[in-house]
């Protein structure tokens, strides 16, 4: 591959149905809000050459992914612009819009991105719960850390670290079952001292 692409195949465009623990399925129709419904995952098929990878910006990224791994990226990924000439399921994607992979049923996250599962907020006077808890947009825990750029330190947090973040990174990504705000190291604001878990 050239530059920083990697090749990724899809089994299909969009997640347009939901099965039941019954059995049963419904067929949802994803033309209203389809990034909603748009696959974020796909078999890693080609990768570029190297260790590194210079990005958009100049900055260079670890490549860390296998042919064969499952990849999670950008939900714009899917598009047609992206699409490999004569394939119908492979699309080309910039090594640094990949989140993390899943290999041998281990989550890792790459190219300088960090994993951050919502913190929930619930309300209660004494022992009783007032509402439905919320998830913060704003504070939540680290869960997985990718390599940082070349030549940029360590950011010093370990899993279960308590951070805060901008709003604007408060988007939730489903990998693997579970939610998950993904967002660039340099994004994440701070840490929050005695609230890790």
């Amino acid at each position: 591959m050239i530059g920083q692409k990697i090749a990724v195949k899809i089994s299909k465009k969009y997640n347009d149905e939901v099965e039941f623990s019954s059995g049963e399925k419904l067929y949802m129709d994803v033309t209203w809000n389809p990034e909603h419904h748009v696959t974020i995952c796909g078999e890693v098929v080609a990768l570029p050459r190297g260790e590194w990878c210079k990005n958009t910006r100049g900055d260079w990224i670890k490549q860390e992914l296998q042919v064969g791994d499952l990849a999670y990226f950008n939900y714009l990924t899917v598009q047609e612009d992206n699409l490999v000439t004569d394939e119908r399921d492979v699309y080309l994607v910039d090594l640094e819009e990949c989140f993390c992979f899943v290999r041998s049923g281990s989550l890792t996250a790459i190219s300088n991105h960090v994993l951050v599962e919502p913190f929930v907020i619930e309300e209660k006077i004494g022992s009783i719960y007032i509402g439905v808890p919320k998830k913060s947009e704003q504070e939540g825990y680290v869960r997985h850390i990718g390599t940082p750029f070349k030549n940029q330190d360590e950011l010093g947090l370990i899993k279960g670290d308590m951070v805060r973040f901008h709003e604007r990174n408060a988007f939730l990504n489903k990998i693997e079952d579970v939610e998950y705000y993904v967002m660039k190291q340099t994004d994440l604001l701070g840490k929050l001292i005695g609230r890790a878990i």
